[in-house]
């Protein structure tokens, strides 16, 4: 069975929206803590990701993800639709 996603867009202002709705980072905290690596995957998204600076809380989002150890894809466009490769080129999501 494929792994469910988490969806984390990070926008440029700093404000979060987890699944679609706006969150904060301790409810997006308490969510990726429910999260099990084997049935769950985040699909990250960060606006204006070409800006020199992202905003703090990018950092914070992706400590929580990583200290939780849940799969993370990179996506370029803010529905989703896309994965950044290693090399850093999109691909269609499949």
């Amino acid at each position: 069975m494929p792994a469910t996603p988490v969806k984390i867009k990070v926008m440029a202002n700093g404000s979060l929206v987890l699944d679609g709705a706006p969150t904060t980072l301790q409810q997006l905290k308490d969510r990726i803590s429910q999260c099990d690596p084997a049935n769950n995957v985040v699909w990250y998204y960060r606006e204006n990701s070409d800006a020199p600076e992202p905003p703090p809380v990018a950092l914070d989002v992706l400590n929580v993800v990583m200290k939780q150890r849940i799969p993370i894809s990179l996506s370029s466009k803010p529905d989703f639709s896309d994965v950044i490769d290693n090399a850093g080129v999109s691909h269609p999501r499949k």
